[in-house]
């Protein structure tokens, strides 16, 4: 007849000798040495957004569009269309160009270096424009270019007729940048190496957010759709960023590399216009070039012991390289994130004193945390801007580069 038959325990592993580490690890008894200070990839790689929001004063949209105005220089160029002669009383130039000229307004032609004045009983109001006083008159030909180079009137004249050119209006989009972050209850409660949780979560997003500000004041293109919303149909806005404002100073290299030469013929033409090229400020140049690491190898190259790093602002900590040349001073900055895929054949050369971080007013980076579902077992926060880039002035001020060989 059966009856109870009592477990028989499993006879314990002995250990022979002292008591050694590697056991006190396998019995998961072993505190673990974790350090609380977390190292993150790429922490500080938003030096544009550094600068543009710290060195230059904050002037806050007040609306989500946000326009400027920029006046160009007076069109003082001018093209031949049809062949002349020495003799000649009339010219032909390029459709709508007769529109920039009156009686008295001198011209020279680029080719031959004669001068002479718009002519005529009455204004130009066609392509065919009456010249006189043609001083070393020579023959032109199609294609010829002109140059306004003032005016010339006689004794007793009458004023001719008043041209201006016209300001020209320019808009951007403030953009809703937003991350969110959250805990279970249970979580929020349980010890950690890294000590609040909460912080920790909230350091990450932080990093991640920064970063994505920068790619979007570089990758942004201006967009607007009235009911583009994915949850509400409303209105839907992108802000646009360097890509999208730089138009005509885009270099693509097309997988070569430039000559010292070459660069500096595209710097001197970039350095130019804008407030800190040298049209402005004479030598005083003031334009940064933020650069991946490939192109910083060129320019240590290329500029040898001419390129001397301080810091910008004590504030920022940010440091730059200083190179002196013939066509100006220049900041350089090698950009941490232009060692990305995608970035890595990247060169920008920007005026700061055209370009603006402009915030939505009152919704600059801000953190608004319990943003859960009441009654939800849990804890959520986010971290939202509300912002877009201010490029004023004249955009050939700018320039881009991309397409570096080996990059």
């Amino acid at each position: 007849m059966g009856g109870f038959s009592p477990p028989v325990a499993s006879p314990a592993t002995v250990n022979t000798g002292v008591r050694k580490v590697t056991e006190i690890e396998t019995a998961t008894s072993l505190i673990r040495d974790v350090d609380s200070d977390i190292q993150f990839e790429t922490p500080e790689a938003s030096p544009l957004t550094a600068v543009l929001k710290t060195l230059r004063k904050q002037d806050p949209a007040d609306q989500r569009k946000f326009e400027w105005f920029f006046v160009p220089e007076f069109p003082r160029d001018l093209s031949i269309t049809a062949a002349a002669t020495a003799a000649a009383t009339q010219i032909v130039v390029a459709a709508g160009e007769y529109t920039r000229l009156h009686r008295g307004m001198q011209l020279m032609n680029n080719r031959t270096g004669e001068v002479f004045i718009v002519g005529g009983a009455s204004e130009p109001s066609s392509t065919t424009v009456d010249i006189s006083g043609r001083a070393g008159a020579a023959a032109m030909e199609a294609g010829d270019a002109l140059r306004i180079i003032g005016t010339a009137h006689e004794e007793n004249h009458d004023k001719p007729v008043i041209r201006s050119q016209s300001e020209v209006a320019y808009f951007n989009y403030c953009q809703i940048h937003e991350d969110t972050w959250g805990l279970t209850g249970r979580a929020q409660n349980s010890a950690s190496y890294m000590g609040n949780e909460k912080a920790y979560e909230r350091k990450k997003l932080m990093v991640r957010h920064n970063q994505s500000l920068e790619e979007l004041l570089i990758n942004g293109v201006r967009y607007q759709s009235s009911t583009g919303g994915v949850v509400n149909s409303s209105e839907l806005t992108y802000t646009g960023g360097l890509n999208f404002w730089i138009g005509s100073n885009v270099w693509n290299l097309g997988d070569t590399t430039p000559t010292e030469e070459q660069f500096m013929n595209y710097l001197g033409y970039v350095s130019q216009f804008g407030p800190s090229g040298y049209e402005a400020k004479g030598m005083a140049s003031g334009k940064l070039v933020l650069a991946a690491p490939a192109w910083m190898t060129l320019l240590e190259k290329w500029f040898k012991d001419k390129v001397e790093y301080e810091q910008i602002s004590n504030k920022l900590g940010v440091k730059v390289g200083f190179v002196q040349s013939s066509i100006g001073e220049f900041m350089v900055k090698l950009h941490p994130m232009f060692g990305r895929p995608g970035y890595r054949d990247r060169l920008y050369v920007l005026d700061l004193a055209l370009l603006g971080y402009k915030a939505h007013k009152g919704r600059d980076t801000m953190v608004a945390e319990g943003v859960q579902t009441p009654g939800g077992d849990r804890f959520e926060a986010l971290i939202r801007t509300d912002f877009g880039l201010m490029a004023g002035g004249d955009e050939r001020a700018h320039g881009r580069a991309y397409g570096l060989a080996g990059a």
